[in-house]
C-alpha cells in the first residue's frame, strides 16, 4: 500500500505519521499546553508553538507564579526550523541548536480535540480541527 509522506496515517486503530521525516502537514498549525494552580498560591504555565508549513517554527511559554511570598513571571520564546516523523518532533533552534523530542498523537479524552503529546506534555490543538 502506498502512502503519502506528508499526511497522517491510521493503522492497527492508531494513529502514526509517515515513517520518513519531514514537514508533515497533519501538524501544521497552532498548539498549546495550559497549566493553573490554586489555592493559597498560584501557579500558571502557557506554552504555544506553531508549526508552519514551510518548515519554520514559533515558540513562547510563560510561567507565573504567586504565593506568601512574592511573585514571580517568567517567559521565553524562540524561533527556528522543524521537522518530524512517526515518533519525533525536531527543532533546529535559532538559538539552541537540534532538539529531537518524542511524540504521540491523541484527541482529548473529553472534547476530542487533536492533541500532540511532545515529551509527556500534551498540546492541543488552538484552531478547530478533526479528530485525528
Amino acid at each position: 500500500t502506498r502512502m503519502k509522506e506528508d499526511g497522517p496515517t491510521k493503522s492497527k486503530g492508531t494513529v502514526g505519521l509517515s515513517s520518513g521525516e519531514g514537514i508533515v502537514a497533519a501538524l501544521v498549525g497552532k498548539w498549546c499546553y495550559l497549566s493553573s494552580l490554586g489555592g493559597t498560591s498560584s501557579y500558571r504555565n502557557d506554552r504555544c508553538f506553531t508549526l508552519y508549513q514551510n518548515g519554520t517554527y514559533e515558540y513562547s511559554g510563560e510561567t507565573s507564579s504567586s504565593g506568601a511570598n512574592g511573585s514571580s513571571v517568567g517567559s521565553q520564546y524562540d524561533t527556528g526550523r522543524w521537522t518530524a516523523t512517526a515518533t519525533t518532533l525536531t527543532a533546529y533552534s535559532n538559538s539552541g541548536g537540534k532538539i529531537v523530542y518524542p511524540i504521540q498523537l491523541r484527541n482529548h479524552p473529553k472534547t476530542g480535540d487533536p492533541m500532540i503529546v511532545v515529551d509527556g506534555d500534551a498540546y492541543v490543538t488552538f484552531n478547530q480541527r478533526r479528530p485525528w
